[in-house]
């Protein structure tokens, strides 16, 4: 399908089909808006698609906003931020904070990462979401929040970078003594990236201890998801520091 194709006679197609009375139908066009994204301009993008995605958001109907917040990390990847990163921040927090449905709630919840990760060129990140991101997870002992909250928390360090850890580190902590296979699991396959992003300073004042309790841990999924970027994770403990991890090294051989 060509651009000029695409713009002079399917766009306009599914413009009208976004506004059917079906709400299965608005919803596969919200589920497809991506694909065409990726073949028009970006100015025809902005003043045609966009608006498009735009209005779904805001749809009367739950499974119409759930499937446009399923897709709203990826209609970030394309879009231009100088131009629509504040409107995407609108409708991410929009989502968060869906008055009548708690799955579109959860659905935005669940996408965080994602969400956020897209954004990393952004000049400012919506404070919004996340001090909505730590403050849920920083009050919540619901363990689905929590494992969500632990398979997207390496997103934000690698969005906002080593400087914002004092503002993750309380949850941080949090996660990784929550006692939850699910949670634990994700963290130990996660925390040789964090090391990487944060470096040596805070790898050693924070990190180390939690890696030693994965390294620890009576569940074998836990200690592989460790062990297997022990190396990467070596690489910001000091040299003198890293004669502690050589019993787990033997462990992992034998």
């Amino acid at each position: 399908m060509g651009q000029t194709l695409c713009e002079c006679y399917i766009v306009p197609e599914i413009r009208s089909l976004g506004l059917d009375e079906s709400s299965l139908v608005r919803m596969t066009v919200a589920k497809n808006l991506l694909n065409i994204s990726t073949i028009v301009s970006l100015d025809y993008f902005n003043m045609q698609v966009f608006p498009l995605y735009s209005n779904l958001t805001q749809d009367k109907e739950e499974k119409v906003r759930k499937t446009c917040a399923e897709v709203v990390a990826d209609i970030a990847n394309v879009s231009p931020l100088e131009k629509k990163g504040q409107a995407l921040a609108d409708i991410y927090y929009r989502f968060l904070k869906d008055p009548s449905s708690k799955i579109v709630r959860g659905t935005a919840f669940q996408n965080i990462g994602p969400f956020i990760a897209a954004l990393k060129e952004m000049k400012d990140i919506d404070q919004r979401i996340i001090d909505f991101y730590v403050s849920t997870t920083d009050s919540s002992s619901n363990k689905d929040v929590c494992y969500y909250s632990s398979y997207n928390f390496p997103a934000f360090i690698y969005t906002l970078g080593r400087e914002h850890w004092e503002e993750f580190r309380k949850i941080y902590v949090k996660l990784a003594k929550f006692n939850d296979v699910r949670i634990k699991k994700t963290l130990s396959h996660s925390i040789h990236e964090l090391a990487h992003i944060l470096g040596t300073e805070i790898t050693e004042a924070d990190l180390v201890p939690v890696m030693e309790r994965f390294l620890k841990d009576g569940v074998n999924e836990i200690r592989v998801g460790a062990l297997k970027n022990l190396h990467i994770f070596l690489a910001e403990v000091l040299p003198e520091n890293r004669h502690h991890f050589i019993k787990y090294l033997q462990y992992k051989e034998g």
